[in-house]
Formats: C-alpha cells, structure tokens, sequence
C-alpha cells in the first residue's frame, strides 16, 4: 500500500557481481555439455528459501563502563556486539554480523568517552570475514574524519587476499588497533559516516522541497514506512533508489548530490522535470540500517536478491511503490557501494542507445571512467533485473567506499547531468 502527499503539506509532517555469478550457478540446470536451461520452478524454489526470512543475532543495546572509561553502542546505527578490557589501556570491541553466511561488509558504529584523559588502544575484532572499513571519527560539533593511518596498527601475519570486483586483489588484515585519546566529550567511531534513518528523511525533508511536490511512503504489512519523494507528474519516471544494504553509505551520498542536480533550478533539470518525473526512494532497508546490520534487513535477507518473489515488506512496499509510478517510458538507477567504483548493467542495458550514449558522454566529462560490468540476466531476483523482466532497463552505481566526498559529488553531478541530456535528447 502507498500513502501520498501533494503541496502545500507542511514538510515539517515525516512524511553484485561475484555473489550474483555464484547464485546464476545455482538457477541454471545444465542439460548438456556447454548447455543450460533455466527450470523456473526450481529456480523460484530456490530463492525462496534464500529471501525467507530467519532468524538475526541482536545485540543488546547497552553501554560498557570500565572505570573511567566508557563505550556504547546504544544509538541507531550503532553496532559493536561485546567490548571488553583485555589489558590495562587495552580494549577489544567484537563486531558481529547479524546472519551467517553473509556478504563481508563488516560494519560498526560505537560512541566512546572517558571522564578524564586517557590514551588507550582499541582492536576491530570480527567474528566472520576481516578488517576493511578504514575508521572515521567525529565529535558532537565536527564531521567524519578518517582516523590517522599513524595511529593503525596492523598484525604482522599474512593478510587475506580478497579479490576486488574490478580485477584487483586487496589484502585484508584480521583486526586493526587503533590510537585513540580520550576526554569526556564524546567521539563516535564508525565504518562509514552514521547516516540512520531520521538523519535521511531529516534530509530530505529539509531539501530540495521547491521540486519535490509530493512525498509519501509505501508499506507492506509488518514492514516499515519505505519513503519516497517526487518531483512533478510527467509522461515518463525516473526511479532512483538506495540503500538496500546498510553499510554503504558513499552510494547514499551519491543519491543526494544525483537529486540535487536533477533538481536544480536551471534551464537543463527544468526542461527534464517538464518531461520526466523523477521518484526518489533514498533508503529501501530503514530498519537494517538503524539495527547497525552489515547486509540484512530485520528478516535476515538480503533485500536485492528478493525482488522476484517479494518476500519481504520492504521489497513489497518499494515494488508497489515504483509499479505505482510508472509511465509511457521508465528508468531505474540503483545506488550501492563497493571497494571501488563500477557501473552494473545487464546485457540489454549495456545495448540500450540511451544508456550507451549516456555512459558515453559521462565517460567524456570524467578524468578517470567508472569500470563496467555486464550481469547476464537469469532471474528478476535484483532491482536490476526486475526492472528489465518489467519491460524496461536499469543501471547500478556502486561508489567506492574510500571515495572522497568532493569526488562522489562530482561524479554524481556529472552522471545526472548527462543522464538529462541524453533521455533529452531521445524524446
């Protein structure tokens, strides 16, 4: 079910590759040397089971205090399941995903303060998968700031070798100890910027309103409010959506700057609002995110792998959400995060003229390509390839999650605005 709302609401109301090639192995069944067929059922039997939901590891939201030093994992966002003193100055905090097996994306998020100074050594500790968020930090009143590679420290055994999904190899270490000097005021540390829920509708609530004339929420039963904005009805749709998995946050970026040239008060965006509606659905997993989770939703699935069979209320209430909207002409752009940048697209996309002359002209405008890789379409299981089995094409940006935040804007900005004068250019 979708709820709406039109101006003049006051807006102060709330309103990919390698996992991908491994499950196509599994929906294909082989029926003779260098042949396969693809057994529906099977299929759908398959990912079934894969989306249904089970049970998570929860950790308890608590704070640890060891005389006068203190941490806590208590905010949404946060994630650190144990912390412990393993010696004097020492510390451990554990971090633990919330089902297994699960994509390594190991995320954590924990505030630390102490009542006077003190300079203690924290180890990044994992219970599955290895080290590989570099640690931010900010205080109350500054933002996130990488913390010195001078005060990493790193075992000096042999490192995992874990290919990229560019062609590269990255070594991953087993655990960091990080430096860190503390006073009473507060300091977060966290994998990637905190950005739960509220802080994203507080977002876009607080921007972009001259454009965005209506905003409203799909919600499938015992799921979440899934929000979306919208500028003005036109003939054609524009889908752009994020954050299905709650650790990547560089794409969550890239969303806001991609919507704030679409929605820009210039000659171009105003002569491609006239033309396209644009839905923006800035955050499909609320409740992972806020839960501090490394992939999952509340039901332990990965949500872009249960766009076919729907399993879950958030892809219930996205799909009713977009099916809603559709129009004469429809385009889905699909924002993640990765270890580098590359762009996703299936076989059918990759040949769409309009897509080609798109990626083209951005190619152009850009001091250094986004890679791509072609994803052959086996089932609707993703947003991608759902999109394509309803008649029209997709396109996945995966932002690398070291990314500069100067450069992801950048990048955005160049990606939308060619995007308009390519779908311009087509009418």
């Amino acid at each position: 079910m979708c709820h709406s709302s039109h101006s003049p609401i006051p807006w102060s109301i709330r309103s990919h590759g390698r996992a991908l090639g491994a499950l196509s192995a599994l929906l294909l069944g082989v029926v003779g040397a260098g042949q396969s067929t693809f057994d529906k059922q099977a299929a759908q039997d398959s990912v079934s089971r894969m989306t249904a939901s089970r049970p998570v590891l929860a950790q308890d939201l608590r704070q640890w205090d060891f005389g006068p030093v203190h941490f806590s994992n208590d905010f949404p966002g946060g994630r650190a399941n144990h912390v412990r003193n393993a010696d004097g100055s020492r510390y451990e905090v554990l971090i633990e995903p919330e089902v297994t097996p699960i994509n390594g994306s190991p995320w954590y998020a924990f505030a630390l303060w102490a009542d006077t100074a003190h300079t203690i050594t924290v180890r990044l500790r994992y219970s599955e998968f290895h080290h590989r968020y570099h640690p931010l930090r900010k205080y109350r009143n500054t933002g996130w700031e990488p913390i010195p590679t001078t005060d990493l420290s790193y075992p000096d055994g042999p490192t995992h070798a874990h290919p990229g999904q560019t062609g590269d190899t990255i070594q991953l270490h087993p655990y960091v100890d990080v430096q860190l000097n503390l006073t009473s005021d507060t300091s977060w540390i966290a994998a990637q910027p905190v950005i739960a829920s509220a802080d994203e509708e507080d977002w876009w609530d607080g921007h972009l309103r001259e454009h965005l004339n209506e905003r409203g929420y799909g919600r499938a039963e015992n799921g979440p409010k899934i929000r979306y904005y919208a500028t003005p009805d036109a003939d054609r749709s524009l889908f752009v959506i994020g954050r299905q998995h709650p650790p990547e946050v560089t794409g969550a970026l890239a969303l806001r700057a991609f919507a704030e040239r679409l929605c820009a008060n210039d000659s171009l965006a105003n002569a491609f609002q006239a033309a396209w509606r644009v839905v923006f659905i800035p955050i499909v997993n609320p409740d992972g995110v806020d839960l501090g989770h490394w992939r999952c939703n509340p039901g332990g699935v990965d949500l872009n792998r249960d766009w076919w069979l729907a399993q879950q209320p958030e892809t219930q209430a996205v799909r009713s959400i977009i099916e809603g909207q559709m129009r004469s002409q429809n385009l889905l752009v699909d924002l993640h995060s990765t270890w580098k940048d590359i762009l996703y697209l299936t076989s059918k996309g990759e040949h769409n003229p309009v897509i080609q002359k798109w990626l083209a002209l951005a190619d152009e405008r850009m001091e250094r390509p986004v890679p791509r890789k072609v994803i052959e379409f086996f089932a609707p299981i993703t947003s991608m390839q759902w999109a394509e089995e309803q008649g029209f094409s997709a396109l996945v940006y995966e932002v690398g999650e070291d990314v500069p935040m100067s450069e992801v804007r950048k990048r955005a900005f160049i990606y939308a605005e060619t995007l308009m004068i390519s779908l311009l250019k087509d009418q």
